[in-house]
């Protein structure tokens, strides 16, 4: 039975379904009449001299698109043969990493000479724009505005570094500094844990999430981490500062005392800020421990050691006042503060404390003495009415004449 041929009434019949399919026929591409056409030359057995006529056109067809392919310039280059913006696969590494090294210099010489930061923002900006792929200058612009005082701004550009190469410890850690300073705690949380599970033998990343799990009241999350820091790297003095905060926050003041002492035995001698740091700290716990006597020794030993670090460390004198209010003694804090602001002239929250305490002692002659000199100092320190106020209101009492 032979086929019957693929005719005239079946070729209309095909380009209507594929217009009503497909819409309007469009230039430009292999017209739906070509297809019928040559359907119809193949399928008629009685077309021979059709069928060699339409293989030889498609055989010409494949040779013809073959060379164009061979010959067409690549889509994404431009004319004179420089990338484009946003292209990864056309950038040439070597010259961003020069440009990136320029500005570092820059920022450098700026920082040195005490210049401002807003025309070398800008050229990294420029970058940034011309490579919005690339993490790096992101990364670097991010810390120029730490440096300016953008909080919220840097934590914004580190966001958006780690959107593009998330798997980089050290801008998570910077990221989650940024987000602790602007107060996001649960987005520095997230940017902690992911440093310290890109770098899990940096017990360092530890530490800083430790102190957040702290900040948000985390203590057992907090007091796991630092023993996970302490088995990463012993020496880690400050793991052990850290769990004595964590101790005290649980009230648990002898394990808090022991922390801080194995803290003091690892630091060395020459990082003298976190020895003075953690002596503070020490004297802080006896207190709390109703150990005053203990405390004041601990911290005059201290002062006697480094004089030039603590004799006007307000913090040191604040704790000394404090043992000497635990024991009755309010006058001594008075007067150690009155020997401060002979030291320091200038120093009006020296002389502010002064008078409190000499307040609390009832030596209201040397309270109006130091309300003077603060008055002399800072006539709009936000203290002095209400201590001229409670001087009065002492006087009064006493019945001894108005100041």
């Amino acid at each position: 039975m032979k086929t019957k041929p693929y005719g005239s009434a079946q070729l209309q019949h095909g380009v209507n379904y594929r217009r009503g399919s497909y819409g309007p026929l469009h230039r430009g591409r292999i017209e739906v009449h070509f297809y019928l056409v040559f359907w119809d030359a193949l399928g008629s057995g009685n077309n021979k001299p059709g069928r060699i006529i339409v293989w030889l056109v498609l055989a010409s067809g494949l040779v013809t698109l073959g060379l164009l392919l061979f010959v067409w310039p690549p889509g994404d280059q431009s004319t004179d043969g420089n990338p484009q913006p946003g292209q990864a696969n056309l950038i040439d590494e070597s010259a961003v990493q020069a440009q990136i090294e320029l500005i570092e210099q820059r920022l450098q010489s700026a920082l040195e000479h005490g210049r401002e930061l807003e025309s070398v923002i800008g050229d990294l900006q420029a970058l940034i724009n011309h490579y919005p792929q690339l993490a790096r200058p992101r990364t670097l612009l991010a810390h120029m505005l730490l440096l300016v005082g953008d909080q919220e701004g840097a934590y914004a550009v580190f966001v958006e570094a780690l959107k593009l190469e998330p798997n980089q410890p050290e801008v998570q850690l910077n990221a989650g500094t940024a987000a602790t300073r602007i107060g996001k705690l649960e987005e520095a949380q997230r940017h902690y844990s992911a440093a310290v599970r890109l770098n899990p033998a940096n017990g360092r990343f530890r530490l800083h999430l430790a102190q957040v799990y702290i900040q948000r009241g985390l203590y057992d999350k907090a007091r796991r981490t630092l023993v996970q820091s302490l088995e990463v790297d012993s020496s880690l003095h400050r793991a052990h500062a850290l769990l004595s905060d964590v101790m005290a926050k649980q009230n648990k003041i002898g394990a808090a005392l022991d922390q801080i002492h194995r803290a003091l035995e690892i630091v060395g001698r020459d990082k003298k800020d976190s020895q003075i740091q953690y002596i503070r700290k020490r004297a802080y716990l006896l207190r709390r421990n109703n150990q005053p006597e203990m405390a004041l020794e601990v911290l005059r030993e201290m002062v006697h050691q480094a004089p030039d670090e603590t004799l006007l460390d307000l913090r040191v004198a604040q704790e000394m006042a404090a043992c000497w209010s635990m024991m009755g003694e309010p006058e001594k804090a008075a007067s150690y503060y009155e020997n401060l602001l002979a030291l320091d002239p200038a120093n009006d929250l020296a002389a502010a404390r002064a008078v409190h305490w000499f307040i609390r002692a009832g030596d209201l002659d040397s309270a109006v003495r130091n309300v003077d000199l603060l008055r002399n100092i800072n006539p709009r320190f936000e203290a002095l009415p209400r201590l001229q106020q409670e001087i009065r209101y002492r006087a009064t009492r006493s019945g001894a004449p108005n100041q």
